[in-house]
């Protein structure tokens, strides 16, 4: 797990071969997996300093669930 600066966000993972990321939140303890998503989207997110939660909101809740 990758650390993230995030009151909402606490670190996130990923997969380049099945695409899936793994996004651990504060206070829930567990990952959340997310599908086929492309490693520029992953990387954009560990780019995202100061707005990581933000670049999750916009870009990734609700587009790589199964």
């Amino acid at each position: 797990m990758i650390p993230l600066d995030s009151s909402a966000l606490r670190g996130a993972d990923f997969d380049p071969a099945t695409q899936q990321m793994f996004i651990w939140f504060h206070g829930s303890g567990h990952a959340y997996t997310f599908y086929h998503v492309p490693a520029a989207v992953f990387q954009g997110l560990l780019n995202a300093i100061g707005w990581h939660g933000e670049y999750y909101n916009r870009n990734i809740r609700g587009r790589y669930r199964p």
